[in-house]
């Protein structure tokens, strides 16, 4: 805090003595030499802002023209809008507006009825108090206001001071934070200005960098009032706030909305309308500089045609010519410099260019000239047969289930001769009924096993086509085996058709 204290100590005198300055110099200035216009506008505490932006300069920022310019920086930049408010065109506020949320700095300062759209109104003063402890030097219209403590904007501040000041609505913004750091007192008149705002601070508290400072008193950091009150040590604290995050370009926007680039700016102190246009009387130039004009001949006087051109007198034309161009070296003159000022990457690239050009002309021949290679022939290929497309047809898993039941039970039927299944139990090797099973092989034997089981209980829901593929040649085997002797007895086979 105490080296806030120095910082505000050293600026201080500083700001004084240059509002000293801008006030000698003005009522220095002889009164006959002024205009009537000029001296209105000088008057006026509105135009004179070079205190205010004297502390900008210190923090690094340079005024520039172009504030087009400016607008496409809007993390380096602060704009300051002063004078007639309701001059500058809605659009313009709406860049204004964007110009803050993508991170710039912004101050307006004006006491005349307008709106910015999405933020606030201003309304027309000038508000007075009927309370005269808040008159400042026994002036109804001039109102000393405290503020808001615990800002960036009133750091060692504790009131202002403002002069037929103007009043606002509260903000209707939501995408910064806003604070109101000064506002009427109830004893205000009229009515309709009591408790509104005057010093308004709207901050983008997450990204930290879009700074906005509304105030309804267009006097309030002129040169005029910095004198009064703890006006000086707000001008610094708003100083410091704008210019705050490295910041280094500054446009001011006075009377007018935003000056398109390539016209001309009009002049801000010049507050009265143009005078008439009265120009001067033409007077014609002396005779010794009027312009001489051609002779024109006569009507009288007959023109003779020039003679016929003969080959001689043609060549001699020429030679006569190519004489006088030798004799004055003009070729010479004109081509002794051409190869030698060219720079060494016009040389590189005019031979970049010309290889790159015989490699294009040397392909594009090449082409030409290759032989095209021909499409291969179709090759004719026979019909499919519907057998042969459906047994290329990929087999799901799920129907070598139902297939192999069905091998199962077509083996029992023709082995058994019955339908029944408990004649087909008898093919089963622990089956007494079936002596001629005991003579094959133990893996035939688990085979037909398996072959019984398929038959009478039903395959399980999933069989690869490995399984399937043993299972087929298992039955494959056991009929073969069966064709040269049976795996039952007649006997049995006589019961079972029974």
């Amino acid at each position: 805090m105490a080296g806030i204290r120095n910082i505000r100590n050293s600026q201080l005198p500083a700001l004084l003595l240059c509002c000293c300055t801008v006030l000698l110099t003005q009522y220095s200035a002889p009164a006959a030499a002024q205009d009537p216009a000029a001296a209105t506008a000088g008057d006026d505490w509105r135009n004179g802002y070079r205190g205010f932006r004297m502390l900008l300069e210190e923090h690094g920022v340079q005024a520039e023209d172009d504030a087009e310019q400016v607008l496409r920086f809007p993390r380096q930049s602060v704009i300051l809008v002063l004078g007639k408010l309701s001059d500058f065109p809605a659009r313009d506020w709406l860049r204004l507006r964007r110009f803050v949320a993508q991170g710039g700095a912004l101050l307006v300062a004006g006491e005349e009825s307008f709106r910015l759209p999405g933020v606030t109104s201003f309304t027309a003063g000038p508000v007075e108090s009927i309370d005269a402890r808040e008159h400042y030097l026994q002036h109804s219209d001039v109102l000393a206001l405290p503020c808001e403590s615990g800002t960036p904007l009133t750091v060692e501040l504790s009131s202002i001071v403002v002069n037929r000041s103007a009043w606002m609505t509260a903000s209707e913004d939501e995408s910064l934070t806003w604070t109101t750091i000064a506002r009427l007192s109830k004893a205000t008149i009229p009515s309709a200005a009591a408790g509104q705002p005057v010093l308004m601070l709207g901050m983008d508290t997450q990204n930290n960098a879009g700074v906005m400072i509304l105030c309804a008193d267009g006097s309030l950091f002129a040169d005029g009032m910095l004198w009064h009150g703890e006006n000086s040590i707000l001008a610094i604290n708003a100083a410091d706030l704008l210019c705050r995050g490295n910041r280094r370009r500054l446009a001011v926007l006075e009377y007018g909305g935003i000056p398109q680039p390539g016209l001309d700016q009009p002049n801000p102190l010049s507050s009265m309308p143009p005078g008439p246009f009265n120009p001067n009387p033409f007077s014609p130039p002396p005779p010794d500089r009027l312009p001489r004009s051609r002779p024109q001949p006569r009507r009288d006087q007959v023109q003779t045609p020039p003679p016929p051109r003969d080959l001689k007198t043609t060549i001699a034309t020429m030679n006569a010519l190519l004489d006088k161009v030798q004799k004055t070296n003009l070729l010479n003159e004109t081509l002794r410099d051409r190869p030698r000022s060219m720079p060494p990457t016009a040389w590189l690239r005019t031979i970049l260019l010309l290889i790159g050009s015989g490699v294009a002309v040397w392909l594009l021949l090449k082409l030409l000239r290759s032989r095209r290679s021909p499409l291969p022939a179709w090759q004719a290929r026979a019909m499919q047969s519907l057998f042969s497309v459906t047994s290329a047809r990929q087999i799901a898993g799920s129907e070598f289930g139902p297939s192999a039941e069905i091998l199962c039970r077509e083996f029992c039927l023709q082995v058994t001769g019955s339908d029944y299944e408990l004649d087909w139990l008898k093919l089963r090797s622990d089956s007494h009924k079936a002596p001629l099973i005991e003579n094959l092989a133990r893996a035939q034997r688990t085979a037909l096993n398996d072959i019984v089981s398929i038959a009478t209980n039903g395959a399980p829901p999933q069989i690869n086509r490995k399984r399937f593929e043993q299972l087929g040649t298992a039955i494959r085997q056991l009929w073969q085996q069966h064709r040269q002797r049976p795996l039952l007895p007649a006997s049995a086979m006589t019961v079972a058709a029974d």
